[in-house]
């Protein structure tokens, strides 16, 4: 079952990312190594770091937490329950771990049968609950369980009165977060023209947070606004590069450079984004992995360059691509 659920931070995007802006700031001193090899991709030198971390008390949740990160990284949702389970019961009442907690559930639910999958989703959406209890201004919090009960069924767990009241309060403390929100509020409804006004408004004000940058980038892409999209994502792609907002600012390359070579007007400069992209961001656990190496393929193949084209279909077929059915039905229903 998929239980739907746009936070990424990108789907998944995020979940890898989120919260770690707290963790990445407090713990630098003991953690810093673990962390820059987290986020560079080298899982195996990171899991060695945090599991010698276990044994100190004081960083203890967080290096379950980084645990867990690096089993979601790899696809393994049921490991990564597991080690943030132990975190929450060392330190029930931790934000950070409450919130990436709901974030692993929910993710976790799209990997089981759909009796378990409403029963997990239900999980989830009992952290970030959780959270607005312990802290009712927590944006973070705030912004998941507004988007959860947006977009999951009643069967889940989702609940448009709760989303109301959530997406209120949202707007009370961060309109920015707020304007976002109500865009996907006005679009679910199939109300484009209100949610692109938003959209619109938003972006000629100046989008302060990177995430909502992204968010409203992807947004517009996805409704096929691409020559408002562009800018978005050209311009966060500049952005100072933190490890909260990483993942995001790379990714902006890729969606830049898909624009470009779907746009069919400098179909090159499409390519050139996409093997920047490539150079920072090639891990094969990674959400994009397989649709980029696409994307790159099909820019190529439009510029006539069949050798480039044929080299990168292979080494995709050459990998375990069926991992990711959406990608496989479509990576395969285009050769």
């Amino acid at each position: 079952m998929r239980v739907p659920r746009i936070f990424l931070k990108c789907i998944l995007l995020s979940a890898l990312l989120i919260t770690a802006a707290a963790f990445a700031s407090a713990e630098k001193n003991v953690m810093d190594e673990g962390i820059e090899a987290f986020y560079a991709g080298r899982y195996q030198q990171a899991e060695a770091y945090f599991q010698a971390r276990l044994e100190d008390s004081e960083v203890k949740v967080e290096a379950l937490m980084y645990l867990s990160r690096i089993a979601l990284a790899r696809g393994d949702t049921e490991q990564a329950v597991e080690h943030i389970e132990e975190a929450i019961e060392i330190s029930a009442n931790n934000i950070e771990a409450l919130i990436f907690a709901g974030d692993v559930y929910c993710q976790h639910a799209q990997d089981l049968s759909i009796f378990r999958a409403l029963k997990t989703a239900k999980r989830c959406i009992a952290q970030y609950e959780s959270v607005t209890e312990l802290d009712s201004e927590n944006i973070e919090a705030l912004m998941a369980a507004t988007r959860f009960h947006l977009h999951a069924p009643s069967v889940a767990g989702g609940s448009n009165k709760k989303a109301r009241e959530y997406k209120e309060k949202l707007i009370q403390l961060s309109r920015e977060h707020g304007i976002a929100v109500k865009i996907e509020w006005h679009e679910k409804e199939g109300e484009r023209e209100a949610a692109l006004k938003l959209a619109d408004h938003l972006t000629e004000n100046g989008i302060e947070f990177a995430q909502n940058q992204y968010d409203i980038g992807k947004y517009y892409r996805d409704v096929e606004a691409y020559d408002k999209a562009l800018p978005l994502f050209e311009a966060l792609s500049a952005r100072e590069k933190t490890y909260p907002h990483q993942w995001i600012i790379h990714d902006s390359l890729l969606q830049a450079g898909e624009i470009y070579i779907k746009q069919g007007e400098d179909i090159a400069k499409g390519v050139a984004l996409i093997e920047a992209y490539k150079q920072v961001n090639n891990n094969p656990h990674d959400v994009h992995y397989f649709w980029s190496t696409w994307s790159l393929a099909k820019g190529y193949k439009a510029l006539g360059r069949k050798d480039k084209y044929e080299a990168l279909v292979s080494d995709i077929q050459s990998q375990e691509y069926s991992r990711d059915k959406a990608f496989a039905k479509e990576f395969e229903g285009a050769l």
